[in-house]
Parts: C-alpha cells; sequence; structure tokens
C-alpha cells in the first residue's frame, strides 16, 4: 500500500492510503478504489470510495479505450471530512479531481 500523508502533531500520527487500497465489491468479481484514513491507534476513521470512474474511448481516431468502470464497482457517496491533527480532511482518489463540485461540498461540510 501507499502511503501519502504522513504527520505527527502533539504525539499524533495519522496515515493516508489511497488508490492502492482495493476493497471487495459485493457484486461480482470488481473492486472499489478505496482512500482510507487511519488514526493513531491503528483504527480506520474514515473511508471514502471513489465516485467518479475513468473510461475512455479513443479507437475511432485510432486511439485507445481504457474503461477503469470494467473492473472497478462506483462508490455512491461522498465521504464526511474527516479530524486529524493538520485539520479537517477531504477525501478523493485521481480523477475526482475533475468534478469540482465534490470540493466545493467537501468545503461546505468543513473541509
Amino acid at each position: 500500500m501507499g502511503s501519502s500523508f504522513h504527520s505527527a502533531s502533539e504525539g499524533y500520527a495519522y496515515r493516508q492510503l489511497k488508490n492502492h487500497v482495493s476493497e471487495e465489491a459485493a457484486r461480482g468479481k470488481k473492486k472499489f478504489n478505496t482512500h482510507l484514513i487511519i488514526n493513531e491507534e491503528g483504527q480506520i476513521i474514515s473511508t471514502y470510495r471513489k465516485i467518479h470512474l475513468f473510461d475512455v474511448d479513443l479507437t475511432s481516431k485510432g486511439g485507445i479505450l481504457f474503461s477503469e468502470s470494467h473492473s472497478i464497482e462506483k462508490g455512491n457517496k461522498i465521504a464526511d471530512p474527516v479530524y486529524s491533527p493538520c485539520g479537517y480532511l477531504g477525501l478523493s482518489i485521481s480523477f475526482d479531481l475533475r468534478f469540482p463540485e465534490m470540493y466545493r461540498e467537501l468545503v461546505l461540510k468543513g473541509a
């Protein structure tokens, strides 16, 4: 698993695991692309399943077909911001970046 965030503040350490966490979906053989926040006690305190999947078909122009939805199950809700020693964190994964309304909702919720 990849770790992209590691902070120590007043004895607290939080770890953010993203993009490398696969979680079995209930239906079929698909997995969720899951973003986790783990607190200093090793407990998962927040979970976000990627909502915006990247699918593109450029084969008509001689390009590639890439369909993330072929193997990844879409999440269905934006996780509430979660407290960390650095402040409240809003969770997202990669292609979510293309959807500013998601970040606006996180800001309105306190991230």
